[in-house]
């Protein structure tokens, strides 16, 4: 679990900070920084400081845990990710961008972030015994940074921004695979990738809903469909989701459990639904929809379904009882779709609280 703590934050944040400055610098090109492209609007603001603040949980958590192998660098990261929780806290429309104004307090709190995260994979990097000369070197290329980045009067900010967090992160990550390697407490576990298959669906899903309001279509497929980028993005997202879901269940659902034929059929069936909504967006009025929408209806009826075999299965145990738990939400939210006057309008709603329960007694029964 140390593993997804790690590489969480390192991927997860980067990869947003990748899409703000796309999505920023689409309508001006003048943005110079990161946390400029992240205030552009206020959605935007508001999904930058929520990756922010889960990706300081994950260091504070990493860092926790950590304590007995790292010493005072698990305490110097903790240090960082308060920092950085508050400067993302602190940024706003009224933000002062202009260079190294450390009067400002968003700008403050996140050079100072900058110094504790660069300090912390330093003292990481050496506690692993990292080669000197890749310290030397990541040291050095921060500084080349640095100097080209005043020398260009900090036009391109965003790019050694983007430069310094990437080296650092490829720094982390190699200072961990010295300090835990392969299957010590940093390897990911295979039932640590439904936890990574959801991590990217909601990064997926921040992205849609950044673009398009939640709740302005009748479901989450047309939130997605409405725009290009957002059906490409949500699409790349589900079809990586469904990759990692179906080591999940290959590799750790059904050895631990060792399903008969047709519950295996079904978990096969459930994957290939999700690719097939993956790869195929809801065009409403075109083939497309049509294959989307008969795609996800016979989906619907696979998670209460599968739910419900694992309860028959591992009857008298805690697992069944979540599992029928989890099948008798699923079927009482389908009654209430098409017994409720109105509820069409809020399927979105249904949709998320669907999955979400799917998600977590799939993800129960795997840890007991």
């Amino acid at each position: 679990m140390r593993g997804i703590l790690l590489l969480l934050p390192l991927v997860g944040v980067n990869v947003w900070h990748v899409l703000v400055i796309c999505m920023a610098r689409q309508k001006s090109d003048k943005l110079a920084s990161i946390s400029e492209s992240a205030s552009a609007s206020p959605k935007l603001l508001r999904t930058h400081q929520i990756v922010h603040l889960l990706g300081a949980l994950c260091f504070i958590a990493f860092a926790l845990v950590s304590f007995d192998v790292l010493g005072a660098a698990s305490a110097l990261l903790i240090v960082a990710a308060v920092l950085d929780v508050l400067q993302a806290a602190l940024l706003s429309a009224k933000t002062d961008h202009s260079s190294l104004n450390l009067h400002d307090r968003h700008q403050f709190f996140a050079w100072a972030m900058a110094a504790g995260y660069m300090l912390f994979c330093v003292l990481f990097a050496t506690y692993s015994h990292v080669y000197i000369g890749w310290i030397v070197g990541y040291t050095a290329l921060l500084l080349v940074i640095s100097a080209w980045n005043y020398m260009q009067k900090f036009k391109h900010f965003w790019a050694a921004q983007m430069a310094f967090f990437i080296l650092t992160s490829l720094m982390m990550g190699f200072a961990a695979y010295q300090t835990y390697p392969v299957n010590m407490h940093l390897a990911i576990l295979p039932r640590d990738y439904l936890f990574l298959g959801a991590a990217v669906m909601v990064s997926a899903l921040g992205y849609v809903f950044s673009r398009e309001r939640f709740g302005s279509h009748c479901s989450i497929s047309l939130h997605a469909s409405a725009r290009r980028s957002t059906t490409w993005i949500f699409g790349v997202g589900l079809l990586i989701a469904t990759g990692l879901l179906g080591v999940y269940f290959t590799q750790w659902l059904i050895p631990q459990y060792d399903y008969p034929i047709l519950m295996r059929a079904v978990l096969f069936l459930t994957c290939a639904c999700s690719a097939i909504l993956a790869l195929i967006p809801h065009h409403k009025g075109r083939w497309q929809g049509m294959i989307h929408a008969a795609t996800a209806y016979v989906m619907a009826g696979l998670l209460p379904f599968t739910l419900l075999l694992h309860a028959i299965y591992t009857r008298g145990t805690i697992g069944s009882g979540i599992a029928f738990a989890g099948a008798a939400t699923e079927v009482l939210l389908i009654l209430i779709l098409y017994s409720v006057k109105g509820m069409y309008e809020k399927f979105y709603l249904l949709q998320s609280m669907f999955f979400i329960s799917y998600l977590t007694c799939i993800g129960i029964i795997g840890y007991l």
